[in-house]
């Protein structure tokens, strides 16, 4: 008979060798079982809630519609993070030791808070902005373009008639559309010398990587085309009621009616352009004024000022890269002309109205919150 301690010690052994066992077979798998909140502006906080993750916050990614998230905390059952700037909304996934599960949907947020920068400025229109930061903005009414800096200090750039298209070059000097059939190259201290003259009606300008500058001639329906030299020469005949331009990923982008000579409720088009004539729409079918600037944002994210003439209502339409359209919720400011967004996803818009209440002054900043 064996003694009792020898038959213990077996009992220890052979029980801690079936929980060794059940251990590394129980290990519970990657699930993502709960979200809080679903929805949000940018930097909201939130717990996923689930199985599996990693208590080593670099060990757990999550995405939110594929961008990615920063990780506050992690346990085996929770994660905390913070959502991504303009992400957009979409899909939450989490990944572990190559492992994905989706947590569910988060919805973005996506009223924009507006600052008005000025309502001092006579009728602005189009905006540029340079790589310090400056805001320039036409001014119709007083014949100047006016610089803006991040502070807010206003102050006048340089005088010429009725400025409307502006576009930097990569030497920093802006060139200037105008009274609708001039450019002119201003040099970073305000010194203007003409550059060409067009025929027609210039509204919007926008300058490629090798000092081609585009022109939407909306006087002509057509989009023109002046090269380094200063001459003028016609990119594309079909951009009816044309009026903003942009240059993007060696695409050229045009904002045009979709029915000749036209503007109003639904006819507003998006047009991209990879050569002379060679055209597509991206998207139509919004409202459209006849008088729209196009900017894209770091994320590809065009944008561009959508006007209700009905209610006249101003508001910005928003298309991903993958096509979504989304009519941002922001401030009301009606007449919306100028729009272009800074390296931090901040967006300024222009509007004509100088009336100082309820956000309808000239230039305000919209930022996502």
């Amino acid at each position: 008979m064996k003694p009792l301690y020898c038959l213990t010690l077996t009992h220890i052994i052979l029980f801690s060798i079936v929980l060794i066992g059940c251990s590394k077979h129980s290990a519970a798998p990657l699930a993502a079982e709960a979200m809080q909140p679903t929805s949000g502006p940018d930097s909201t906080q939130v717990t996923i809630g689930g199985t599996g993750f990693s208590s080593t916050t670099t060990a757990d990614l999550v995405s939110f519609n594929g961008k990615q998230a920063t990780v506050l905390s992690a346990t085996p059952t929770s994660l905390v993070v913070r959502t991504p700037t303009l992400a957009g909304t979409g899909s939450v996934t989490v990944t572990v030791n190559g492992k994905t599960t989706t947590a569910g949907v988060f919805t973005y947020d996506t009223t924009w808070m507006g600052t008005t920068i000025s309502d001092t400025i006579p009728g602005p229109c189009y905006l540029s902005i340079d790589t310090g930061g400056n805001l320039y903005v036409s001014s119709l009414y007083s014949g100047v373009v006016y610089k803006v800096t991040p502070a807010g200090a206003i102050s006048p750039f340089v005088a010429l008639p009725y400025p409307t298209g502006t576009a930097f070059d990569a030497s920093g000097n802006l060139y200037v559309a105008s009274n609708g059939a001039y450019i002119y190259k201003v040099s970073p201290t305000g010194i203007a010398t003409p550059f060409t003259t067009d025929n027609g009606g210039i509204f919007a300008i926008a300058e490629d990587p090798n000092g081609n500058i585009y022109a939407a001639n909306q006087a002509n329906n057509r989009v023109d085309m002046i090269n380094p030299e200063g001459v003028v020469s016609v990119y594309d005949s079909n951009a009816s009621f044309c009026s903003g331009l942009a240059v993007h990923s060696g695409q050229l982008y045009v904002a045009a009616t979709d029915q000749p000579g036209v503007t109003g409720s639904g006819v507003g088009t998006i047009l991209s352009m990879s050569g002379p004539e060679m055209i597509s729409a991206v998207t139509f079918g919004f409202d459209y004024d006849g008088e729209a600037q196009l900017t894209f944002d770091n994320n590809n994210n065009l944008y561009i000022p959508i006007f209700n003439q009905g209610n006249l209502q101003g508001n910005v339409l928003r298309v991903s890269p993958d096509g979504t359209r989304t009519t941002l919720q922001m401030p009301d400011i009606p007449w919306i002309t100028g729009i272009v967004a800074d390296a931090s996803g901040h967006l300024y818009v222009s509007g004509v109205q100088s009336t100082p209440t309820n956000f309808t002054g000239l230039l305000v900043k919209l930022t996502m919150h």
